[in-house]
């Protein structure tokens, strides 16, 4: 879908908003789903009850829950503002998600007055795409997140959100989608260290019918930094995702992140030993994927199509940081 392929490459030059974090960018298309008969859930849909409890001191977000026949997909977006009058510090997130492919939540700059809900690619054309910022995504069915100590993202008051949902049924049987993210915050004047997002996409890929494939990209930063979350992203030919921290020669040396399932990529959070990274160090990341096809796979938001992302949330917050890749 164009839409979604000019948001993906429209995050690279993203102003970031307040909280900024980044667990794990995704992004696929749509068809076959129409949002007003997706809404709501029969009681002969197969639906695994995802109720999360509110937060004592926080508040929740929530999509669904919608009905998916055999093999449909459904890309749903919701624009809303957050209830907060002053600023809030985040210190936890808890996701809980059935029959989810992403659950992705866009700081949004510019968007139109009141809450909208719908087809995500009329909503997306009602905001100024170029003044978005990811706050937060996970491929997870359940997800905690925990910053570490002192440390935490920061929500704006009254801050306007997207919250975008994927879903792709991939039984024979209806399926029930929905999601819940618990946005947990400090006591006031407890936080003096914030953090932020670093993000990575390699493009230049190109998988030849029926044969494997391992495509490569560093990922340098400009300032010190702890990271103490790391996630990846792609599609169904991805076979592994590793991400391997670089030594003083710049050359790739402890492998620091592993993920096999493109279904449900791994967070690895770090918060009680973070990865101390200096100015003009950083990760190489790497996707090997298998075409089992046969036609060439190249870059693309579909499932069929693949992509190769990784990101990291650190400390202390020097902004939204796209990796510097060499030629």
């Amino acid at each position: 879908m164009e839409t979604l392929r000019r948001a993906l490459a429209l995050a690279l030059a993203r102003r970031p908003m307040a909280l900024g974090v980044v667990l794990l960018l995704g992004g696929c298309s749509l068809s076959g789903v129409d949002i007003d008969e997706a809404s709501g859930a029969s009681a002969s849909s197969h639906y695994e009850p995802v109720a999360l409890e509110e937060p004592a001191q926080g508040l929740q977000l929530h999509a669904g829950p919608f009905e998916l026949g055999p093999g449909e997909e459904l890309y749903y977006c919701r624009i809303t503002t957050l209830p907060i009058a002053e600023p809030m510090d985040v210190i936890r997130l808890h996701h809980r998600a059935s029959a989810v492919h992403h659950f992705n939540v866009w700081g949004l700059s510019s968007g139109p007055d009141g809450d909208r809900e719908g087809a995500c690619e009329d909503l997306w054309a009602e905001t100024t795409m170029g003044l978005a910022a990811p706050l937060y995504a996970s491929q997870d069915r359940e997800f905690v997140g925990q910053f570490p100590d002192g440390v935490a993202g920061r929500l704006l008051p009254e801050q306007q959100v997207l919250l975008e949902f994927h879903s792709l049924n991939t039984t024979d049987a209806p399926v029930v989608a929905e999601a819940f993210l618990n946005v947990e915050w400090a006591e006031p004047g407890t936080i003096e260290v914030y953090a932020n997002g670093l993000f990575g996409s390699n493009t230049d890929l190109e998988v030849p019918p029926n044969q494997q494939g391992t495509v490569s990209k560093k990922c340098l930063v400009d300032v010190d930094m702890h990271v103490f979350a790391l996630g990846s992203h792609f599609h169904r030919s991805g076979l592994q995702f590793d991400i391997l921290l670089l030594d003083e020669a710049g050359e790739p040396d402890e492998l620091v992140y592993t993920n096999t399932s493109w279904e449900s990529a791994e967070v690895v959070m770090l918060s009680d030993n973070p990865i101390v990274l200096r100015a003009g160090g950083g990760f190489e990341y790497r996707c090997t994927f298998h075409n089992r096809t046969n036609s060439t796979i190249g870059y693309g938001p579909s499932v069929d199509d693949e992509m190769c992302m990784m990101a990291a949330v650190y400390y202390p917050d020097a902004g939204f940081k796209v990796c510097i890749s060499p030629p």
